[in-house]
């Protein structure tokens, strides 16, 4: 089994300016995992995701790439969501088109403040 992942989370700390430990700290998880990590071990996808956030790097650079290709920042969530949305079919393209306008009208609504209520002047 593979040590990239020991290798790649203790590279991007190093370049963090942080540790194995600081970081999972940071995370909120323990470090009782760390030793099956780096006997070829991985994490479960959520402490990988939330580790390559709190490191600014791509899950893609914590899991797979070799520890000698350096760290880069994840790419802007616009530029994601945009690539993802164009190599999806075009039917289910207006599929999440009508979900994001729904997130948004809910969202949207949420913000709004509510409209007081008109009080029927009781003469």
């Amino acid at each position: 089994m593979s040590v990239f992942f020991y290798e790649n989370f203790k590279l991007a700390c190093k370049d963090r300016g942080t540790t194995i430990t600081g970081a999972l700290k940071a995370i909120k998880k323990s470090t009782a995992s760390t030793g099956a990590w780096q006997s070829g071990s991985y994490p479960q996808l959520d402490v990988c995701m939330m580790l390559a956030d709190y490191l600014n790097v791509s899950l893609d650079y914590l899991v797979f790439r070799n520890h000698d290709t350096p760290a880069t920042p994840e790419k802007p969530r616009d530029e994601i969501a945009l690539e993802l949305f164009q190599s999806l079919p075009e039917e289910s393209q207006m599929q999440a088109l009508e979900y994001l306008k729904a997130l948004h009208t809910i969202t949207h609504d949420k913000k709004k403040p509510g409209r007081p209520k008109k009080i029927k002047n009781p003469a």
